[in-house]
């Protein structure tokens, strides 16, 4: 009987399955980084101060419950919620109890989606606040997937103008593996470094300078390095 001998496709793929498992995760990789990603979005109204005659500074500022994942969006804003009250610049209101509050007035949030900026006013007026925190948190794949960072938005708005005065956008980026609390803490911690300075602003307080890692203490010299 005769056989035939395999065409080039038939080689090709028989060439290509025996490629080691490392290089194809490899060249996924390399195809995966050359797919641009969104970027970094910043915006603040340098207009805005509320320190000057006439102006009263923030006293009060809520940070409503978060759209996006259903897993990630209450963490998320509390977690921003927990970063804005050590500062001490601001009374803050929590996420649960806005949305306690809110339920209360006959106002139901929209986690799913999030608030839009007339609804985040709407929402400070009947919380009676200076200023609200609103966002949103997501997730293209799995939460355990590994080198990703959760994709966070944040918008600063004032109730004195309705005005948003600060917005931020930090898309899903690649992160050092670990437990995926500490990278959705990390996407949190991004964004809200983008928008401390409305936050000073709106409290009428300086913003206070970056903080610098101390220098390293000399080692004695008969100390033994291990």
């Amino acid at each position: 009987m005769q056989t035939r001998s395999p065409s080039l496709t038939e080689r090709s793929f028989r060439g290509s399955a025996a490629l080691p498992t490392a290089a194809v995760l490899a060249l996924a990789f390399f195809l995966a980084a050359c797919v641009p990603s969104p970027a970094h979005f910043l915006k603040f109204d340098n207009t805005f101060s509320n320190a000057g005659p006439g102006k009263r500074p923030w006293r009060t500022v809520a940070v409503l419950p978060f759209g996006g994942d259903p897993s990630l969006r209450r963490p998320a804003a509390e977690w921003f919620a927990h970063r804005l009250r050590p500062l001490g610049i601001v009374d803050v209101v929590d996420p649960a109890p806005a949305e306690w509050a809110l339920r209360a007035k006959g106002t139901s949030p929209r986690p799913e989606g999030g608030f839009s900026d007339n609804e985040a006013h709407r929402v400070g007026i009947a919380l009676g606040v200076d200023g609200v925190l609103f966002g949103a948190v997501s997730i293209p794949g799995p939460r355990s997937a590994a080198f990703e960072q959760p994709a966070v938005s944040a918008s600063l708005l004032d109730m004195a103008t309705g005005r948003v005065v600060s917005e931020t956008r930090w898309p899903t980026v690649p992160s050092d593996p670990g437990p995926f609390e500490t990278r959705l803490a990390a996407a949190v911690d991004h964004a809200f470094a983008d928008l401390l300075p409305a936050l000073y602003a709106g409290a009428a307080k300086p913003l206070p300078p970056p903080r610098t890692a101390p220098a390293s203490p000399p080692a004695d010299a008969g100390d033994t390095v291990r």
